[in-house]
């Protein structure tokens, strides 16, 4: 804990340095103080999980969907009495116990009205009940192949290093986990026991051999370089190593981007818009990549974190007071720039008053 608390204050203290240098006026948000206090309430009250405010905003659908019906006169009270109502048909649908006043008993709904919610996918969904989640598979369960066709431009040819191999059959996807799907151009972390090393799926092939299917990656490999200096992320370099690895042996999945910036790729308006899964002849921007060995690890995925971090292996230096001094009076300086900015004329120059007494004097000669 006191580790995790040390590496939280330390990223805390560089993300306001960066928020504070582009601008102080960063100092006008609240959320940004309470930050300041997260290390402490979480050492006092545990892990801090209802700090999410994307899950809060999640609500606005159900704050919507009661106003739908509101006249406007009381939308309070009107709010007020569709949360009511929908919390009492979550609670009988639920299978909740009433109280009934004339047999002075409590009784549970019946079968007819839990089944409303049981049975329900739909109804489920909007009421924010996700069983998928719920009764999720095992761990025993994976990987699991997902049915889906070989498009015939995906379509590869056995790999000669695999031709010795039986009943090899290429697949187009297969689940990890389930959270995880690898398919062609995933980047997985491979264990080998002594390290990590990184990899690209280049095609997935199912063994039939055996009563449970086997699933193997046709990979190639990449090398782990410095942290580049212009994404501050860790730098990937493509080889021409291939193997053919189990999934028994893939850790997970990695977000990795093309190292744009080394590439020297441009923008340029040349992809075609897709309406209605049709192509149209109206283009669109797209960044055009220069090649295919360069990229970066992004450190800054939220998703499966741990593993980003283990391998990008970054380290960190606490800011400085001198560093904070000087970033402050940058700040300070962008908030004044963006102070004196002089409003939006649209485009339309306002005449001094000189000439306003020209005008006036040319018109009274006249």
């Amino acid at each position: 804990m006191e580790t995790y608390l040390e590496t939280l204050k330390l990223h805390i203290n560089r993300m306001l340095y960066y928020l504070i240098k582009s601008s102080a006026q960063w100092v006008n948000k609240p959320k940004l103080h309470i930050l300041l206090h997260l290390p402490e309430s979480i050492e006092q009250l545990g892990n801090a999980s209802l700090f999410s405010t994307e899950k809060f905003e999640l609500y606005n659908g159900v704050l919507r969907q009661s106003s739908i019906h509101s006249n406007r006169q009381a939308p309070g009270r009107d709010l007020a009495r569709s949360f009511d109502n929908y919390s009492n048909l979550k609670f009988l649908v639920s299978g909740g116990m009433l109280y009934e006043e004339n047999s002075k008993n409590w009784e549970n709904p019946t079968n007819e009205v839990t089944d409303i919610f049981t049975n329900n996918p739909d109804i489920q969904r909007l009421m924010g009940f996700n069983s998928a989640e719920v009764n999720s598979l095992p761990a025993v369960a994976f990987p699991q192949k997902l049915c889906l066709k070989v498009p015939k431009s995906e379509i590869a040819s056995l790999p000669e290093a695999i031709n010795q191999r039986d009943k090899l059959h290429q697949v187009l996807k297969i689940k990890l986990n389930a959270k995880e799907v690898l398919h062609k151009g995933v980047f997985v972390v491979i264990d080998r026991g002594d390290k990590n090393v990184v990899a690209a799926i280049d095609s997935i092939w199912e063994s039939k051999g055996s009563s449970k299917p086997l699933y193997y990656l046709w990979v190639t490999g990449y090398t782990l370089l410095g942290v580049d200096d212009y994404y501050e992320m860790r730098k990937l370099s493509r080889t021409s190593q291939q193997a053919l690895i189990p999934t028994r042996k893939v850790t997970g999945c990695i977000n990795v981007q093309h190292n744009c910036h080394v590439g020297n790729c441009q923008v340029t308006t040349s992809r075609l818009a897709c309406l209605e899964r049709l192509d149209t002849n109206v283009k669109t921007v797209q960044v055009e990549h220069t090649d295919n060995d360069h990229f970066v690890i992004n450190s800054a995925s939220l998703r499966n974190s741990d593993l980003h971090h283990a391998i990008s292996n970054l380290t960190f230096a606490p800011i400085t007071p001198k560093q904070w001094v000087d970033g402050m009076a940058t700040g300070c300086r962008v908030w004044s720039d963006m102070v004196e900015e002089p409003e939006d004329t649209d485009g339309l120059e306002g005449t001094s008053d000189s000439e306003d007494k020209n005008d006036e004097e040319d018109s009274c000669e006249e």
